[in-house]
């Protein structure tokens, strides 16, 4: 029975899933011949294309509307193709009927303001930096600084992940503590301060999957639910693809998922063998630190390799620095947003900026060490990254299975 409700559930995600690409996908390039409205995030003078005519654009493009402020805009143009670069379309409005500013949610606005207020007075790096730790929006923040994050594996920090909602999560529960309420009450606030936060940042696949795990996660509390993390990530997975299909072809997609994966179902395999050493409780500890990152480092490297053209090689190891730190500085972030409401959140700035400091300079030092990642020219295929994944999941699971299976059969001759 339960074999026959999981191939149920299979058949009718798939249909939904269907249903929802064939009518919620403009799969047509963009026609230069006629006016059609478009969905765009604009960033100096270069907006990122979301939707046409209502619907998710599948062709990968850019569309140039200067003298324009930054922000979300509807537009009804004709375009012209200006260039086309590694499968992304480059256009300019060649004739303009109408444009409309799609104004910002009323939860976006308020944390905005409640960042500018903690930010006055404090360095453009650091405010760049705390935007992309609190809105998730990381577009300002310097070239150079992202190149360092990405030579070092942990470009991860610079984007709104389960990390960072595991983080909150604490948070929101150790301060919901001293508040005289039931625990039932106290996940119902949980849930609703998730809720508003997820409302009030730049939406991405990564925050939307973290958003939907921590969410469930919290329900199980509230319900007195077993926790389970894998139907969480499968649940989370569902619903990501069912919002925008196209999320799947997202290099965060890939990375959020996959890392979260190898996590789940392949580091619990190999700690076991850590278990069975004698060894002390610290050493133990930074082994599993070490296999935990090298285990992600290794599903994360043919998308690493396919998108960013890095070969990944020691970058695993600055994560046992950067993952500590990391969530310190993160935890910090949080809790000065939280405590703001009550005008106490401007006293922790300085020390974050502090934190902030003490990181780069953590950073400069470890990007100097050679060979922590490595630029490629060798392009892979989908075919070749699909073949990858093949190999290095038959390389974990196939023992186990032949080892069941020879169980099985022991015990089938047995009877």
């Amino acid at each position: 029975m339960p074999k026959l409700k999981n191939i149920l559930i299979l058949i009718i995600f798939s249909l939904l899933l269907c249903i929802r690409t064939f009518f919620g996908i403009h799969f047509e390039p963009l026609s230069e011949k006629q006016y059609n409205v478009y969905d765009i995030v604009l960033k100096e003078g270069r907006g990122k294309l979301l939707k046409t005519n209502g619907k998710n654009s599948f062709e990968k493009a850019y569309i140039f509307l200067d003298k324009s402020e930054a922000g979300n805009y509807r537009i009804t143009a004709k375009l012209k193709k200006k260039s086309e670069f590694k499968g992304v379309s480059y256009y300019v409005v060649d004739s303009l009927l109408e444009k409309e500013k799609i104004e910002e949610n009323s939860v976006k606005l308020y944390f905005r303001k409640k960042v500018e207020q903690l930010l006055r007075n404090r360095s453009i790096d650091f405010k760049n930096f705390y935007r992309g730790i609190i809105l998730g929006d990381s577009s300002y923040i310097h070239r150079d600084l992202k190149e360092k994050f990405s030579y070092a594996g942990i470009s991860h920090l610079l984007a709104i992940s389960g990390l960072h909602f595991g983080i909150i999560a604490s948070v929101i529960f150790f301060l919901l503590k001293k508040i005289p309420v039931s625990k039932k009450i106290r996940h119902w606030m949980e849930l609703l301060v998730l809720t508003l936060y997820i409302l009030g940042i730049n939406l991405g696949a990564s925050s939307i999957r973290a958003y939907i795990m921590a969410g469930l996660i919290v329900a199980a509390g509230l319900f007195y639910e077993k926790i389970d993390s894998k139907k969480s990530l499968k649940t989370a997975f569902a619903i990501t693809l069912l919002i925008n299909p196209l999320y799947i072809r997202e290099i965060s997609f890939q990375f959020s998922y996959l890392a979260v994966f190898s996590i789940l179902y392949v580091y619990p395999k190999f700690k076991e063998q850590i278990d069975e050493i004698k060894i002390n409780g610290r050493t133990k500890k930074i082994l599993e630190l070490l296999l935990l990152a090298l285990i992600i480092q290794i599903f994360l490297t043919p998308v690493s390799m396919k998108f960013l053209r890095q070969l990944p090689l020691f970058s695993f190891a600055a994560n046992l620095i950067f993952i500590p730190l990391g969530s310190f500085a993160i935890f910090l972030c949080f809790t000065a947003f939280i405590l703001s409401n009550i005008g106490l959140g401007i006293f922790l700035m300085p020390i974050i900026e502090l934190v902030y400091k003490f990181m780069i300079v953590i950073l400069d030092l470890i990007v100097k060490v050679p060979y922590l990642s490595v630029k490629t020219e060798i392009e892979i295929s989908y075919l070749q990254c699909f073949l990858i994944y093949g190999f290095i999941l038959a390389v974990v699971f196939i023992p186990e299975l032949w080892y069941s299976l020879r169980e099985k059969t022991a015990y089938g001759r047995k009877l």
